[in-house]
């Protein structure tokens, strides 16, 4: 096989200089010496060779083009990807075409000189010396053979034609003249004696011209643009499928249609996730990043989310502020109004059908009355003790005078009833406010007519008066059977003042202690205190969170 290797010759045809291509063209059709002893037609093979090139070529040109195409954010090829495209399209165009059939003026098959056997298939010659063929004659058919797997049979029309061919085929080859010199007289025997300087297959039909080169680029270029266009409408069409904010982001980067996108598509879905986040920060961190897009929407957004969050605010008042605290620019003030008068409304119903009912919750309008004043004036209402006279105490203090046990002139109610109302009204705006609480939690706060701070704008009036009838029954000093009578009532801003409730309350000796009973002005001023503690529970009724207290001492 080695003999072989090293004896056969390889031309690309192309790269032959053009005296042995006219010679070697010349020879095969008869018109130059050497004319070829024998010539055997074969189906080209080149075509075939060619192809692996081109599908190969066409196969790497799909897979380039393919890379990145369609993808958000990297839809467009960089430019560089033009070099290697454009090598892809020579080789895919013309690396067949340089070796197809129609560029060779000669037809494949084998040729029989009188020294060697060329096969040319395509643009490839191979010459292997006449010495190294093979014959063998098998009836009428003549075999021939030249190694690696090179090989071609005749057929004659008898067994003596073929011996006639055989001995045609190993005649001796005629002796030169020596007319023409020795490479001269080489040539009319082998037409490619003087080719051995072109041996090789050449690059030159793989070599793009400058035509070719331009027409390669071109169609590179086109491939390009067309590439990137198709690969940027699949990668919109993606965005728009998707249609979110990072989507449309990574759109921006390299995007035709980036205007748009950055116009209408990116703040359209930012404003959807803002809406879906249910969120107010992020409804205003859109605002920020897009001034005046959407503007219906982020309203209708906030006014939505707003709203719930007043629903989840609306139990008691001190929500309610939680909720005005959180966003003071709500601009829901209709809506809080609304909620602020039904927790008092509510109030009101709970107080009024409890079974612990006072004077005042037993009438829900009155009730109603002080709730809605505190509700649209602040819960903050000013408590202002009002004492009537003193009524003539002459026919009680002789009552106390000739009882049994008179213990001393400063037992009689005419010196002990002043002070010891002063020392009622002490304690009388804390009981109130105690009662309130318990009952109305923080929708009235009660505090003194001058705490001090700026006077609140309702007022509420409690105008008391005591009398005294009679002597409370038990050991001890002879005391006077107290009634103290309050009437409340409620002023309230460009309103005439409304009388709300009245009550009555006898003090009855457990209010008075052992230990008060020996001074005078603590007896009173015990039994005044009682009575003003007691004014809640008459008021609102009996509350289960503040039992009325029978406990009178100081």
């Amino acid at each position: 096989m080695s003999r072989f290797l090293a004896r056969a010759r390889t031309y690309d045809f192309h790269s032959l200089p053009t005296r042995v291509q006219e010679r070697f063209v010349a020879a095969i059709s008869g018109r130059f010496p050497p004319r070829p002893t024998l010539h055997v037609q074969c189906e080209t093979t080149q075509r075939r060779t060619s192809i692996p090139w081109t599908l190969g070529a066409v196969a790497a040109t799909v897979a380039l083009l393919a890379v990145g195409f369609g993808d958000v954010g990297r839809a467009h090829q960089p430019i560089w990807v033009l070099a290697p495209l454009a090598a892809l399209v020579v080789i895919a165009c013309f690396a067949g075409r340089a070796r197809s059939r129609r560029e060779t003026p000669y037809t494949d098959g084998w040729y029989v000189f009188p020294t060697t056997v060329v096969r040319a298939a395509g643009g490839e010659l191979r010459k292997y010396p006449l010495e190294d063929l093979c014959l063998r004659r098998n009836g009428a058919r003549v075999e021939a053979s030249l190694g690696l797997g090179a090989a071609f049979e005749l057929e004659t029309f008898d067994p003596g034609s073929a011996r006639a061919l055989l001995r045609a085929l190993t005649a001796p080859p005629p002796r030169p003249s020596g007319i023409f010199g020795e490479a001269g007289d080489a040539a009319l025997l082998d037409p490619l004696a003087d080719a051995d300087g072109a041996r090789g297959l050449g690059l030159a039909p793989l070599l793009p011209s400058l035509p070719r080169l331009a027409f390669a680029v071109i169609v590179a270029g086109a491939l390009h643009v067309v590439r990137d266009r198709v690969s940027d409408e699949v990668a919109f069409a993606h965005a728009r499928t998707i249609d979110d904010p990072t989507t449309w982001t990574a759109y921006l980067a390299d995007g035709r249609y980036a205007p748009i996108v950055r116009d209408h598509f990116l703040p359209h879905a930012e404003l959807r996730a803002a809406v879906a986040a249910g969120s107010l920060g992020a409804l205003a961190r859109f605002s920020a990043s897009h001034p005046g897009f959407g503007v219906a929407e982020v309203k209708a957004a906030r006014r939505r989310l707003l709203l719930e969050d007043l629903g989840q605010a609306s139990a008691t008042l001190a929500t309610l502020a939680a909720f005005e605290t959180r966003n003071p620019d709500h601009g829901l003030d209709l809506e809080v109004r609304r909620v602020r008068r039904s927790i008092y409304r509510d109030a009101v119903v709970q107080v009024s059908h409890s079974p612990w009912q006072g004077a005042l919750a037993a009438t829900p309008p009155k009730l109603a009355r002080l709730l809605y004043a505190a509700e649209a004036h602040g819960p903050r209402v000013a408590v202002r003790f009002v004492a009537e006279a003193t009524p003539d105490l002459t026919l009680v203090d002789a009552a106390v005078t000739h009882s049994a046990r008179f213990a001393g002139t400063a037992f009689l109610p005419s010196y002990q009833l002043d002070g010891a109302r002063k020392a009622g009204e002490k304690v009388g705006v804390t009981a109130l406010r105690t009662s309130m609480r318990d009952w109305l939690g923080e929708l009235v706060e009660l505090v003194p007519e001058s705490d001090g701070g700026l006077p609140p704008a309702v007022t509420l009036d409690v105008i008391h008066a005591v009398d005294a009838a009679g002597l409370l029954d038990g050991p001890g000093p002879a005391l006077p059977a107290l009634t103290f009578r309050f009437r409340l009532v409620l002023k309230t801003p460009g309103a005439a003042p409304e009388a709300l409730a009245a009550v009555s309350i006898t003090v009855d000796r457990e209010c008075v202690d052992t230990a008060s009973a020996k001074a005078p002005d603590k007896a009173y001023a015990a039994m005044a205190r009682w009575a003003f503690r007691e004014l809640g529970a008459r008021l609102l009724g009996t509350s289960p969170a503040a039992k009325p207290s029978h406990d009178c001492a100081s």
